[in-house]
């Protein structure tokens, strides 16, 4: 059996060391037998223009004030997490669960985060659809039937800390990205800046099916759209061999590359905090 040790949401570095209130667009839930952490993903500006993470407490005033609040990301990522947690704890009563049925709870959350944008005119630049991406999971005796879509991950360790599975090295969404001639050619005008280029990856590149099938570089985010379903990566993992179990936002990425991190984040899981990005945290612990 597996007992939640650590389960936490914090703001950007910089919020948190000055006590500024943020709007928070990572989101998880828990139950019993059931965890889903949501990362609602990230909007422009209110005026349309793309935002600066904060490094001072400068920017992250100013930050708090050109940033949509309430922001449509954590809505999102609230409906992911709680619809996933409730729908899934339910399974167990399930004779035989498969990743069908996996498959089928996020089918109805996507189809709510679709309901959430219904009748918004969509430009993808200010007025993108809100959306998150995510990992999830469900304990039914020793096994976890669990989700992932997007650059969140859930990682299993064993007694030695040594990696079991991890989300983010099965996902086939996440090819390496290779530009192409054109946007060689458009280097230094062609950035994240440039609101053609934000229009681009979020209308071209993301939840783009032909891209996924085809091997060439994409992205999966549940924007209620029904094209996101096959970016979802569903799995059954047996927990003999696992003593922890992770999942986490990509806030968390740059402390739990290594194992020595690893071991030092499972032992005093609070220092996630000082990470720069918003990040949320579980770790379940096999007793």
């Amino acid at each position: 059996m597996f007992k939640l040790k650590f389960a936490k949401t914090y703001d950007f570095a910089i919020m948190s060391k000055h006590n500024l209130e943020h709007v928070l667009e990572d989101y998880f839930t828990v139950s019993e037998n059931a965890f889903c952490v949501a990362d609602g993903v990230t909007r422009d500006l209110k005026d349309g223009t793309p935002i600066v993470y904060p490094e001072t407490y400068e920017q992250a005033v100013e930050l708090i004030q050109k940033y949509p609040n309430p922001s449509g990301a954590t809505a999102a990522a609230k409906i992911c997490a709680e619809g996933f947690v409730s729908l899934a704890s339910s399974l167990s009563t399930v004779l035989e669960i498969t990743n069908a049925h996996i498959m089928n709870v996020l089918k109805t959350v996507n189809s709510e985060i679709a309901t959430l944008n219904k009748n918004r005119k969509i430009d993808y630049v200010k007025n993108d659809y809100y959306a998150c991406v995510a990992v999830g999971g469900i304990f039914v005796d020793n096994m976890l039937w669990c989700f992932a879509i997007g650059d969140s991950t859930i990682r299993i360790l064993d007694k030695d800390y040594n990696i079991v599975f991890d989300s983010s090295a099965t996902n086939t969404a996440l090819v390496p990205y290779k530009p192409s001639l054109f946007l060689k050619l458009r280097r230094g005008t062609w950035t994240w800046n440039n609101a053609k280029y934000r229009k681009f990856w979020r209308k071209r590149v993301r939840n783009n099916t032909w891209r996924l099938f085809t091997g060439k570089y994409t992205f999966g985010a549940l924007t209620g759209e029904k094209k996101a379903i096959p970016f979802i990566k569903t799995y059954s993992i047996n927990l003999d061999n696992a003593k922890y179990i992770l999942a986490y936002s990509d806030g968390c990425e740059e402390c739990l590359r290594t194992k020595e991190q690893m071991i030092s984040v499972i032992a005093n899981p609070e220092q996630i905090k000082e990470e720069t990005h918003e990040k949320t945290l579980l770790i379940y612990e096999k007793e």
